[in-house]
């Protein structure tokens, strides 16, 4: 039996000293049934790992402190790396994909 672990990388291009957070939820745009999570300042990358038997899931991505909402995105298929990148300040950041479909 072989074990695939997908990763979803985020490159985190946000102000220095500003805190980020992704999260994956396996059913919907609730919060239900959190997957995996993760939590970094501006400029330090991190990922998730989804593990095999997660068939699809929604990232949400949050810049703590912010005005903005946070982000939502899917749901998409583990079906390979998903690569994510945060760009910009405190109260306006965006989110860009790359490897997914959106």
């Amino acid at each position: 039996m072989t074990i695939i672990i997908f990763h979803v990388w985020t490159h985190n291009r946000v102000t220095v000293g500003t805190s980020t957070t992704v999260t994956a939820t396996k059913e919907n745009r609730n919060w239900d049934n959190i997957i995996a999570q993760n939590s970094k300042f501006g400029y330090d990358g991190y990922s998730l790992t989804i593990p095999d038997d997660i068939q699809t899931y929604w990232p949400v991505f949050e810049v703590h402190m912010s005005t903005e909402h946070d982000k939502w995105r899917g749901p998409f298929q583990n079906d390979g790396d998903k690569c994510w990148h945060f760009h910009d300040h405190l109260n306006s950041w965006e989110i860009w994909g790359f490897n997914v479909e959106l």
